[in-house]
C-alpha cells in the first residue's frame, strides 16, 4: 500500500514538473525571460510558488531546462529530416518549417532567440546550453550545405558554414519579423527566396 501511494507522489510530482516546463515554455516564447516571475507560473499550474522552487530552485535553473527540452526537441527533429530521403532544398526547407510552425502565425518566438536577447541575466550555464543549441544548429545546417553543394544539389558561394550561419539568422529573422506584425504571412516568401537563391 505504501508503495503505490509513493508511486502515485511520484506520478503527481512528475506531472506537475511537466506543467511548470510547459507554462515556461510559453511565456518565454512571449514575454522572454525577465517578463514573467513564478507567481505567473503558480496561476497557471494552480501549484505554490514554493513547488516551483523545489523543482528549479532559481528561474535561470528553469531556463536552463527550457533550453534543454528545446535542444532535445531539435535534435530529434534533424535527425528524422536527415534521414527523410528529402534533397538538400527538401531538408532546408523542413528545417525553416520547424520554425514557421513554431511562430503559429506570429503568436511565439523561438525561446531560445528570447533568451539570447536577455543573455545579460542569465548564468553561465544557462548561457552554456544557449551557445550549445546554436551550435548544434550550425553544425547541422553546416553539414547539409557541404553534402549540397558535394553532390550538386545547391550553389554554396563561400564556405559552407558561413552560408549555413546565414540561413540560420534568415531564419531567426522571419520569426522575429512575424512576431513584430503578428503574421506568418511574409514567413515562407523569405525562405523561398532563401533557397531559390541556392538552386
Amino acid at each position: 500500500m505504501a508503495t503505490a501511494a509513493r508511486k502515485k507522489k511520484v506520478a503527481h510530482q512528475g506531472n506537475a514538473k511537466k506543467e511548470v516546463l510547459k507554462a515556461a515554455y510559453s511565456l518565454i516564447k512571449t514575454r522572454g525571460f525577465n517578463g514573467f516571475s513564478f507567481k505567473d507560473i503558480s496561476e497557471m499550474v494552480g501549484i505554490r510558488t514554493s513547488s516551483i522552487h523545489y523543482y528549479f530552485p532559481t528561474k535561470n535553473d528553469l531556463a536552463k531546462a527550457i533550453i534543454e527540452l528545446h535542444r532535445a526537441y531539435f535534435f530529434e527533429q534533424l535527425g528524422t529530416i536527415a534521414a527523410s530521403g528529402e534533397d538538400t532544398k527538401g531538408r532546408l526547407r523542413a528545417y525553416a518549417d520547424l520554425y514557421y510552425e513554431m511562430s503559429v502565425d506570429g503568436a511565439y518566438m523561438c525561446p531560445v532567440a528570447m533568451l539570447s536577447a536577455e543573455r545579460e541575466a542569465l548564468s553561465e550555464t544557462t548561457i552554456e546550453q544557449l551557445t550549445g543549441y546554436y551550435d548544434d544548429q550550425r553544425m547541422w545546417l553546416t553539414e547539409q550545405f557541404e553534402v549540397g553543394k558535394n553532390d550538386g544539389d545547391i550553389r554554396v558561394i563561400g564556405r559552407s558554414v558561413n552560408a549555413a550561419s546565414m540561413f540560420l539568422a534568415t531564419v531567426e529573422g522571419a520569426v522575429i519579423l512575424a512576431r513584430s506584425v503578428k503574421s506568418s504571412h511574409d514567413f515562407k516568401n523569405i525562405i523561398n527566396q532563401m533557397l531559390n537563391q541556392l538552386i
